[in-house]
Order: C-alpha cells, then sequence, then structure tokens
C-alpha cells in the first residue's frame, strides 16, 4: 500500500502558498524529498494493518493540511512506541464507552493508552489560509523580476479571490514605477524618501502591497518569485488556552481507564515556548504581594490552579499520567526533536520515562527540567544527518 505516487518528479520548487501539503509531498522531486518519503512508506508498513488504509487516506488529503499533520504525527508516534520496545496496538477497545483512544502500549512491565493531539497555529490548514495562499500564489507568480512586493492581506473576502482582475490592477500600477529610482533606495541609505505602496480592494478583499528594493544580484537571477515579504499583520499571541482547550477534550474523552494514560501533543504555533505548555498544564503565575512593618512592598509570584493538572486542593484529571510534547515536529526533522515528558504530580499511575525525553517534575510549585541522555531519533532508526542533502538545492 503506496502513499506516495510512483512518477518521474520534474519541480523541485518550494511549498506554494495555495499548495497543499499533500500535494507538495508527492510532487517534489530531490533526493532529500525522497528519503523523506521512503521512510513514510516504510513507516507506514510497521504501522497496524487495520489502521494503515485511513492513515494513508489522511497523509494524502488534500483539502486539508490539518489532517495531513496529525496523521504524520500519529505515524511518528507510533514508530517510536516500536523503537522503545512496546507492541503496540491501535484503537483498542475501552471498558464503558464506544470511543478507542489512538494506541495502547504494551511493554517493559508496563501498559498504557496513547492519544494523540495536535495543537495547530490559528489558520493553518484552514479555507481562511487556502484563500489567503490564492492571491499570495498570483502576486508570486506576476512574473516581475525588478522588484519585490511586500504583501498583507488585512481582509479575506467572503468569496472567492478575483485573481485576473487583481493581477491586472498590480501590474498596471508596478508598470508605472521607476524601478531604477526604487532599487537606488538601498545604495542611498536612508534618505527619507518612502517605498511606493497601494491598496487594492474588490469586492471585500483589501490587499495591502508596498515595493521593496530588489538587488543587482537578485535581479540578474530572476527567479521570477516577485513575493518578497508577507506581513500577517499585529495579533496577540496566545498559545496557552489553545492548548488546554485541546487537553481538556482529550482528558475526558473516554472517561476512567483500567490503566495509565498518556496525551500526545504536537504544537504548531510559531510563537509557541515551553512556559506555554508549563502554564497550561500546572497554571499561570501572578504577582501577589503585601506591605511588611515597615511598609516597604514585598512581592512574589503566585502560582494559579487554573492548569490541566489544576493543584494540591483540587487536582483534575488524575487519571492522566504526563503529557509528551514535540514543537513543530515535520517528516524532514522527525530526527532532530526531542520529545518532552511533562508529568502529571498528581496522577494516580506512572509509566516509565525513557533516556530520550526530556523529563518535567513539580515538587512544591517549581518545575524542573531534565535533559535526554540520548538522542531521540535513536529510537526512530534515523541516522544523522538526515535527511541528507539540500531540501532546494539550486
Amino acid at each position: 500500500m503506496k502513499v506516495f505516487d510512483e512518477i518521474v518528479r520534474h519541480d523541485a520548487s518550494e511549498q506554494g502558498n495555495s499548495e497543499s501539503f499533500a500535494v507538495f509531498l508527492n510532487r517534489v522531486k530531490g533526493e532529500y524529498w525522497d528519503q523523506v518519503r521512503e521512510v513514510i512508506e516504510r513507516w507506514l508498513l510497521r504501522f497496524p494493518a487495520g489502521g494503515q488504509k485511513d492513515l494513508r487516506s489522511r497523509i494524502r488529503d488534500k483539502n486539508t493540511d490539518r489532517n495531513v499533520h496529525a496523521a504524520l504525527w500519529e505515524l511518528y508516534l507510533h514508530e517510536m512506541l516500536l523503537g522503545l520496545d512496546y507492541e503496540v496496538e491501535c484503537h483498542p477497545s475501552v471498558a464503558g464507552t464506544s470511543r478507542k483512544p489512538d494506541f495502547l502500549a504494551v511493554g517493559n512491565g508496563h501498559s498504557f493508552y496513547v492519544e494523540a493531539c495536535r495543537v495547530f497555529d490559528r489558520d493553518a490548514g484552514t479555507p481562511v489560509r487556502n484563500a489567503k495562499g490564492v492571491v499570495l500564489d498570483a502576486i508570486n507568480n506576476l512574473g516581475v523580476s525588478e522588484i519585490f512586493l511586500a504583501v498583507n492581506i488585512e481582509r479575506v473576502g467572503s468569496g472567492a479571490p478575483p485573481v485576473r482582475v487583481m493581477k491586472r490592477d498590480i501590474l498596471t500600477w508596478v508598470t508605472g514605477l521607476d524601478v531604477d529610482e526604487i532599487n537606488a533606495y538601498k545604495i542611498g541609505g536612508n534618505d527619507g524618501r518612502r517605498s511606493p505602496s497601494m491598496v487594492w480592494r474588490r469586492d471585500d478583499w483589501v490587499v495591502y502591497i508596498h515595493v521593496l528594493p530588489r538587488s543587482q544580484k537578485s535581479r540578474e537571477r530572476a527567479s521570477g518569485r516577485t513575493l518578497g515579504v508577507i506581513m500577517e499583520g499585529f495579533r496577540i499571541s496566545d498559545d496557552v488556552r489553545p492548548i488546554l482547550v485541546a487537553l481538556k477534550g482529550k482528558g475526558s474523552a473516554y472517561g476512567k481507564f483500567d490503566r495509565p494514560y498518556l496525551i500526545a501533543v504536537g504544537t504548531d504555533s510559531w510563537s509557541y515556548s515551553e512556559e506555554d505548555m508549563e502554564h497550561a498544564l500546572y497554571g499561570t503565575m501572578r504577582e501577589a504581594g503585601e506591605f511588611d512593618e515597615n511598609k516597604v512592598w514585598r512581592s512574589w509570584e503566585v502560582r494559579e490552579e487554573d492548569g490541566f493538572w489544576g493543584g494540591p486542593l483540587n487536582p483534575r484529571y488524575t487519571g492522566v499520567v504526563g503529557v509528551l510534547a514535540v514543537h513543530a515536529c515535520h517528516p524532514w526533522n522527525w530526527a532532530d526533536r526531542t520529545p518532552t515528558y511533562w508529568g502529571n504530580p498528581f496522577a494516580l499511575e506512572s509509566i516509565p520515562v525513557p533516556n530520550c525525553w526530556r523529563n518535567v517534575s513539580f515538587l512544591n510549585g517549581v518545575v524542573a527540567l531534565n535533559e535526554a541522555t540520548e538522542p531521540a531519533r535513536l529510537s526512530l532508526g534515523l541516522p544523522s544527518p538526515w535527511p541528507l542533502g539540500e531540501p532546494f538545492a539550486r
């Protein structure tokens, strides 16, 4: 059962903004990507036979990148469990519910359930992101090689973007610019001149476009790429809430288990930090204080009990032994990622933590991290470096 088409590949370009990840991974040419595809094929053959067809279908899903990345996350987790000497059952039955977790791992004198969970960036794989991608690809393929354009899609329309009209309007505007004067900005430095810009409006679409100078070397290379910078606009980042929402959904999905339960979370937000996971699990921090006898203000940090685990007075999800987290885990960097195990301080049971996982513990309100003592790639059977070569060699 092959995941990828057996074809002669000719296109070695990067993934387009409107191109689905499944299409990109199937069509991209190069030895680098051949190695990635070969590992995915090999790992799928080791996946439980009853789940191979479904997993293959999701990896090939052209309609939503979220489905593809979630399936690859499950493939990664399964292979790691095998490499840690566990026998893995796919979608085991659980007493008291018709719902089934992703895996049951048995070995090393222990057994536990594993539920895979992927927490995506806000627009990843959504119709909004796909609509933006159509606009960005259209601008990138204008064929203008004398300058770069920086683009900010201020408003996404309710309907499909009128690409032909947009390209015509932008090309008409660019044609009237003095390209030599714009590119001289780099040479002359900051002399008060502002780069030309335009606002393109059509229906309910609003796109801001700014001209950027382009170096002589880049112009001579004439790669055809027009898009220089994508400006997403300002937004306040909150990575704690999406993680917490996802964990709560998984934590209560199956009722009470007859053995330990591990939630494996793949995070993808560009602004994610491990502090976000700490706050989502163990609670956020706030400042408390008081005036001492000399009327001097003394302050200290207090941890709230608003995390997934709750707190000593109100422990929650005690059947969940921990959360295994890996950030930005993708097929091309599988060999470089180190999973982090965040233990539940109030769990009723425990599981062994392998040497290739970082281990976070929580005692008396203090988070302690123990680094992994061996690379996780060993449990995946991957060498270092991997893949060999450059992804988009010129």
